[in-house]
């Protein structure tokens, strides 16, 4: 059977769908940082970011993914990612595909920066695959997160 991956603009039934169906380590990540339910933190996710999406597997809604531009003046940019398990079922295309969006978002914010909850194993390991530098675990409210940073400048010295 043939995949395909293709994105498209979030709506109320592709949200509730990923919030409904959200991988565990997501639902603990928005809990343990904000205390956010998946709908109410995939609602804010939208809602704040300039740019934003659904990815969806042979027409299957597997995440939603964004960018907040936090500081225009200085280029900082916060990209999230919620999701399901379908992502990891398909990590390989998934990655490939996010690949590009994460470059596009590296020319709207030159310098890309959130937080991973230290539990997220697979959340991390794809987020070193994009290329994002991993800082020491620090605690937010209670539990261990580590931050995520990619610049362009980190970008064009690994090119």
């Amino acid at each position: 059977m043939s995949m395909s991956v293709r994105f498209v603009r979030p709506n109320d039934d592709l949200i509730q769908y990923v919030a409904d169906n959200m991988r565990d380590a997501d639902r603990i990540e928005v809990a343990a940082s904000h205390g956010y339910s998946p709908i109410v933190a995939l609602r804010f996710g939208v809602e704040r970011s300039k740019l934003c999406s659904v990815a969806l597997i042979n027409d299957v809604p597997c995440a939603v993914f964004g960018l907040v531009v936090e500081n225009i003046a200085t280029g900082l940019g916060v990209p999230w990612l919620l999701g399901t398990d379908l992502i990891f079922k398909h990590k390989r295309e998934f990655i490939k595909h996010t690949r590009v969006g994460v470059d596009e978002m590296l020319e709207l914010c030159p310098r890309l920066e959130n937080m991973v909850h230290c539990e997220n194993l697979k959340s991390i390991r794809w987020l070193v695959s994009m290329g994002f530098t991993m800082s020491d675990p620090e605690h937010v409210n209670g539990e261990l997160f580590m931050r995520f940073t990619k610049c362009v400048m980190q970008q064009s010295l690994i090119s």
